[in-house]
């Protein structure tokens, strides 16, 4: 496939329209025919349906699947380009919003400020992003909120956190205990972004079957501004809690009878190929210490 051939699929894909596509690539209307012609005869298939009379493009079957391809395969391209053209060593990390924040952004503070000669990349998505982005070897680090055996991937657990529930409050008090009885399950804000051990039989344990609430959010930063001035609440990892209690008034309870714990895994390709391999080890030991250093300032559950 050629750069060019891709880059105008996906502007087509985006815009529906040639003449719009060709006005913002520059090119004539013919080009972008032209292209999309010689990308369907290596594909093998029609990607576009067209239609005299419509002004809007349509995309066959073929057409809509090849999109997370031709998307991907443009992201790998750049990313290669980018790579020629740079003299610093890479390393690409990809993590869940909770890891991220938690240890991930408040290392990397330091640690990319040390390495004069790398650069770092840094993609925040959920954890089945992140097993696909390291199968497919196209980032040197993973961090995911649940381990799944992927061949050729090392899992290794990093962290455990434990559940807390947080609910907007006034004035917060320390070291408030809640039980599950207490909680209005149609209250509730469920975050879906990440994966909590147990949490479905948690839910069933104490609310029944009916695991349908009023309001679902997969990034826990976008449940907090939700429950600003309500009485919803939100269960959450403790250090994403505290995170968030930095911006907002947010009463943290610490949850008896609690699901299991979050957990953090930090996912490597075995056979991988790319990367500075000093660079990744660097990254990996420094990131252990700083976990460890943290975890063991025993700082108490609120």
């Amino acid at each position: 496939m050629q750069y060019k051939e891709v880059e105008t699929f996906l502007e087509l894909v985006r815009t529906r329209n040639i003449t719009r596509t060709a006005e913002l690539l520059y090119v004539s209307q013919s080009t972008v025919s032209n292209r999309l012609k010689s990308l369907e005869d290596e594909l093998g298939c029609q990607l576009i349906v067209r239609t005299r009379g419509h002004r809007a493009v349509q995309l066959t079957r073929q057409g809509e699947e090849f999109v997370q391809i031709a998307s991907r395969w443009k992201e790998l391209f750049d990313e290669t380009e980018r790579l020629k053209s740079s003299s610093l060593s890479v390393l690409r990390i990809a993590s869940g919003e909770s890891s991220y924040y938690s240890w991930i952004a408040p290392f990397l503070r330091g640690f990319y400020v040390s390495r004069g000669d790398a650069k770092v990349t840094v993609r925040i998505c959920d954890s089945d992003a992140v097993y696909r982005l390291v199968e497919h070897n196209q980032i040197d680090f993973g961090f995911a909120s649940y381990d799944s055996y992927r061949e050729g991937v090392e899992i290794r657990c990093i962290d455990t956190q434990p559940l807390v529930v947080m609910r907007y409050c006034e004035h917060p008090e320390p070291g408030r205990v809640i039980h599950p009885r207490e909680l209005d399950p149609s209250r509730e804000i469920r975050f879906t972004g990440g994966f909590f051990a147990g949490m479905n039989a948690w839910h069933e344990r104490w609310f029944g079957l009916d695991r349908s609430c009023p309001l679902e959010v997969n990034t826990s930063r976008g449940v907090a501004p939700l429950m600003e001035g309500t009485d919803y609440w939100a269960v959450s990892p403790i250090r994403m809690a505290r995170e968030l209690a930095r911006t907002m008034s947010l009463q943290i309870y610490r949850l008896d009878e609690a699901p299991g714990e979050w957990k953090v895994f930090m996912l490597r390709r075995r056979d991988s190929q790319q990367g500075n391999p000093e660079l990744c080890r660097a990254f990996e030991s420094g990131l252990m210490d700083f976990i460890k250093q943290n975890r063991d300032k025993g700082e108490d559950l609120p």
